[in-house]
């Protein structure tokens, strides 16, 4: 958990088909952007608690990755949290992705990060909905 005084930290390493979380209504999802001189940069909080332990209490992800709030904002998750009657379940995995930079500082070099992905799981058909394209 971030921004909060006597918070704990903690990495929590997800499996490669990601993680099922329970998203509790609008307040699950935070989105802004930050204002930092010229340069802006998106955040995005969510708030979950794991599917399979639901009385675990709530878990806090952070991001600030332009292909997350956008992906957000192409699968609706923010409309489907407002609509909801209850908890959606959803999947929250962390994708890598790596390329050798062609230009700017980096070029030639290999540059490799973890991509997040939130995709809702429809819960009457239980599959998962569409992501709304690339993150």
């Amino acid at each position: 958990m971030s921004g909060r005084s006597g918070a704990r930290r903690f990495e929590l390493e997800t499996h490669p088909a990601g993680v099922v979380v329970l998203l509790d209504g609008p307040s699950a999802l935070c989105q802004r952007i930050v204002v930092s001189g010229r340069k802006t940069t998106p955040e995005t909080d969510l708030l979950f608690r794991l599917a399979e332990d639901p009385g675990g209490g709530v878990l806090h992800y952070q991001s600030r990755s332009w292909g997350f709030s956008s992906s957000l904002g192409r699968s609706r998750v923010r409309e489907a949290l407002e609509a909801a009657d209850g908890a959606l379940m959803g999947v929250l995995k962390l994708d890598p992705v790596s390329f050798v930079a062609r230009r700017g500082p980096m070029a030639g070099n290999l540059v490799a990060y973890m991509e997040p992905k939130l995709t809702l799981i429809d819960a009457g058909e239980g599959r998962l909905a569409p992501s709304g394209g690339e993150g």
